[in-house]
């Protein structure tokens, strides 16, 4: 229900960051298209977007944490597709080209990679509210204090923070704690 409720918000933050942008408010649409990306972080259109507002209003922070959330989502849609399937063209092209620019930020920025493992594995994964993966995942990020946040039905949500260095991945274990369900238990014979 809630999931449902973010991606409605998001699609209404979407369409502000559109109006905004077509009054030339660029800055505000950039801020609307990354609260849309946030509120439905696995909706690959939203950080596209959030990136091509952020590599034109030249904020390469912002745009080398989209591009590694496009990139994540490409991989977990690529991998679950079929072979011939029409639009695993448009997510390999996507996964390229965000590749591709994230080498040429990379000059710019320091920056590193966050691997992250979660018991139990059908957790979801979020580094800076971007989608990582579900029991484990990876993410090039910019180096420094990062928080990451697992959510799973049945646990609490969990979240911390590691401090992501520029060469080896930066390795995070993550245990979130089981809700405990009361209630009485009744059988009959």
């Amino acid at each position: 229900e809630k999931k449902e409720e973010n991606v409605k918000a998001a699609r209404a933050k979407f369409a502000a960051a559109a109006q905004a942008a077509a009054k030339r408010q660029n800055d505000k649409g950039l801020e609307y298209m990354e609260q849309a990306w946030l509120l439905d972080p696995t909706n690959i259109d939203f950080p596209l977007n959030t990136a091509q507002f952020a590599k034109a209003l030249n904020k390469i922070e912002l745009e080398f944490k989209a591009l590694a959330a496009v990139k994540v989502l490409a991989k977990k849609n690529l991998a679950t597709m079929d072979p011939a399937a029409p639009k695993r063209g448009y997510f390999e092209e996507e996964l390229a080209n965000a590749n591709l620019r994230m080498e040429t930020l990379r000059s710019k920025l320091s920056t590193g990679v966050l691997k992250v493992t979660v018991d139990p594995p059908m957790c979801e994964i979020f580094v800076e509210g971007a989608f990582a993966g579900i029991g484990n995942g990876e993410m090039d990020t910019i180096t420094g204090q990062r928080k990451i946040e697992t959510r799973c039905i049945g646990y609490h949500d969990f979240e911390k923070f590691e401090n992501v260095r520029e060469g080896d991945p930066t390795q995070s274990r993550m245990k979130p704690t089981t809700i405990p369900y009361f209630g009485k238990l009744v059988g009959k014979t």
